[in-house]
């Protein structure tokens, strides 16, 4: 059973205390990795998320895998990895986005009937 760290986050148990004794045997049961592997995968990003190259700070990267399959695609970084769990793993859904972002401005100065757009897209 997770720890409670408030009313709406929980927290797992350290792996020494749960049902997996360590962090070894998580990735092992879990992903089918040994330590060693991640290591090398890590490294093989160069030491950061496979989406945006930040390095970990506080905790480790996740270990990013089909849930149909079970493969491992990668390591990701909290943000990126929770941004693919919110488009469902659909490309189309990125793909999507993306040009929502980059067409923004000039959508929005058209609908608005103004040549030039008060709102910019930052990069």
């Amino acid at each position: 059973m997770p720890r409670r760290i408030s009313k709406s986050r929980t927290r797992s148990k350290p792996y020494a205390t749960s049902k997996w004794g360590s962090r070894a045997k998580y990735l092992e049961e879990t992903y089918g990795i040994t330590e060693g592997e991640y290591e090398r995968l890590l490294s093989s990003q160069g030491g950061g998320c496979a989406i945006c190259g930040n390095p970990p700070k506080t905790r480790r990267l996740a270990v990013d895998h089909c849930h149909k399959t079970g493969a491992v695609r990668g390591l990701l970084c909290k943000s990126c990895n929770r941004g693919l769990a919110y488009y469902y793993d659909r490309p189309e859904r990125f793909d999507k986005a993306a040009e929502y972002l980059r067409s923004a401005v000039a959508r929005v100065a058209k609908a608005l009937d103004r040549t030039k757009p008060r709102i910019a897209l930052t990069e």
